[in-house]
């Protein structure tokens, strides 16, 4: 008997490997497919070659494998049982002497895998992934910042800066008629400048681009308007990007930091907020993966319906979509929210899904 119920089990499992595996690719695609413009415009902007393409294709892609494998996993599940239920495998299962819980059992743990996986991603892997993306942005950035300079063209490219110059030599570097909005300060700069060089420094800490601003005036607009007459000003086009002296953002923790982050009581309480918040959430992706397959299964089970090839996959999307939607709620009632705990908030549409797929499957039961 033991033995019977063995083949049933690696027969559900082995359907489940070929599904997950497309949907992975599917939804990379897709991610992927979303930022093509975005790649080739910066790969025109920038003129990098295939190797570094395929590189930041790669990291991109390795920060965003935690999102995607939930999704992947609750398309495999789905699509699965619903072709079980629509080729009358199901019936033969139960009429085999296998349970509900039996016949989802295979599916439970392809859950407990991929939640293992996502755990190694989400913590450690994907934010390895995005920094590495950050730094090499940051450095084609840096490197090409005369080549992204166009003549009569606002550029939003560097660092929360507008920068307009109404004529560019990018051979000898030199900038005329220029206009900068900067709001890396607060208020914004506005500056003004009839005559600008642009110089690149090759340092220890990284390329830097610096630029001489000659014979303008700065203007700042707090209660009162203030305006600075120049001769000379300087600015910085680029940011360090160091991988070690450059900040992390909240993305590129690993979860280790964001612990340490999380426990610095000396921290400003809206910004440990927001480390209290990472670190819940990479909680959330790393067991969504295990909950998607419970309801996934559930639904699959409680819809056997003949001649309904695409329910499942309308069904994944459409689950997909609410819980995504009730995420994104919750962290920022999480973020807006004082009285509140924020581990409850952002573990709310977890908790939602949990208590449906129950209730799914005890409605099952009877």
């Amino acid at each position: 008997m033991f033995s019977f119920i063995k083949i049933g089990y690696r027969y559900i499992f082995t359907e489940l490997v070929p599904s997950f595996l497309m949907g992975m690719l599917v939804f990379v695609g897709i991610i992927l497919m979303f930022q093509g413009l975005r790649l080739a415009e910066f790969a025109l902007i920038h003129g990098f070659g295939v190797k570094l393409l395929s590189e930041i294709l790669t990291y991109m892609t390795i920060s965003i494998l935690p999102a995607l494998l939930p999704m992947s996993l609750l398309f495999c599940v789905l699509m699965t049982y619903s072709r079980l239920g629509n080729d009358s495998e199901l019936v033969a299962f139960k009429a085999a002497g296998y349970s509900p819980l039996q016949i989802i059992s295979p599916s439970i743990l392809f859950g407990i895998l991929v939640s293992l996986l996502s755990a190694q991603l989400t913590f450690e892997t994907a934010p390895w992934g995005n920094r590495r993306f950050e730094v090499i942005v940051s450095t084609l950035t840096n490197t090409k910042a005369g080549i992204a300079l166009k003549e009569g063209t606002f550029m939003e490219g560097f660092f929360d800066m507008v920068v307009y110059a109404n004529k560019v030599n990018t051979d000898r570097g030199t900038l005329e008629h220029i206009f900068i909005y900067d709001e890396r300060q607060f208020p914004p700069l506005t500056i003004i400048a009839k005559k600008g060089l642009m110089v690149q420094k090759n340092e220890i800490t990284g390329n830097e681009v610096k630029l001489t601003l000659l014979n303008g005036n700065v203007h700042r607009k707090t209660n009162t308007h203030t305006k600075v007459e120049f001769n000379k000003f300087f600015i910085s086009l680029s940011e360090n990007y160091n991988l070690q002296a450059k900040d992390k953002t909240l993305a590129s923790m690993n979860l280790s930091e964001l612990k340490t982050e999380k426990a610095n009581i000396n921290l400003d309480p809206k910004l440990k907020k927001k480390y209290e918040i990472e670190y819940y959430k990479r909680w959330c992706l790393t067991l969504l993966p295990l909950i998607l397959t419970l309801i996934g299964a559930t639904i699959g089970l409680n819809t056997q319906h003949r001649g309904s090839k695409g329910s499942g996959f309308v069904s994944c999307v459409g689950l997909i979509v609410i819980y995504w939607i009730l995420f994104v709620v919750a962290e920022s009632s999480a973020q807006n929210i004082n009285v509140v705990n924020p581990a409850f908030v952002i573990w709310f549409p977890n908790l939602l899904f949990i208590s449906a797929s129950i209730y799914l499957f005890l409605k099952k039961l009877k």
